[in-house]
């Protein structure tokens, strides 16, 4: 997803992306009717995609995530780790803010467990990864065993033990 707008007065970021997020996360569901019925298709903006095609358009259903990315410091590989979660806006909020960047395709309104300028210090591109869930323990322990540098945002940073090979 494309780390795409940040609204400071509501603490809410806007990631969207080119009509490329799984419907999966229209509705969390299941049963593909389920996720179709939140999800319209528009004409793919030809800016973007010469060949056409359609732009699969939702707002993400609420609930918790955890985001990350892979960067490079030094040559070395880090990974900035963040929990938050997917909003549930009013309808009129949600058009508002789509509008604002491309209401075509799919957004996910999210609510970051860290503060706008931790954020902006650390994260080392404009695409983030998004999953549903609290995947947090999961990366950091796929980062130790890997040899990555975890890079916790918020609270659930300060709180975090690092191992003797990251204090070194």
């Amino acid at each position: 997803m494309d780390v795409r707008l940040y609204h400071p007065d509501k603490d809410i970021w806007d990631f969207c992306n080119s009509g490329n997020h799984a419907s999966w996360y229209a509705s969390q569901s299941s049963d593909p009717s389920e996720n179709f019925k939140k999800v319209t298709l528009y004409p793919a903006l030809e800016f973007y995609f010469k060949a056409g095609g359609a732009s699969v358009s939702f707002d993400a259903a609420p609930g918790q995530m955890t985001f990350a990315r892979l960067g490079l410091w030094d040559a070395k590989p880090y990974m900035v780790i963040v929990r938050g979660e997917s909003l549930n806006l009013q309808s009129e909020e949600r058009k508002k803010i789509n509008d604002q960047t491309d209401p075509t395709w799919p957004h996910v309104h999210a609510r970051l467990n860290c503060s706008f300028n931790e954020f902006i210090s650390v994260f080392p591109c404009n695409h983030i990864l998004g999953v549903a869930g609290d995947y947090l323990d999961s990366l950091i322990y796929l980062c130790e065993i890997s040899g990555i540098t975890p890079v916790v945002l918020g609270d659930d940073g300060k709180k975090r033990i690092k191992p003797i090979w990251e204090n070194v």
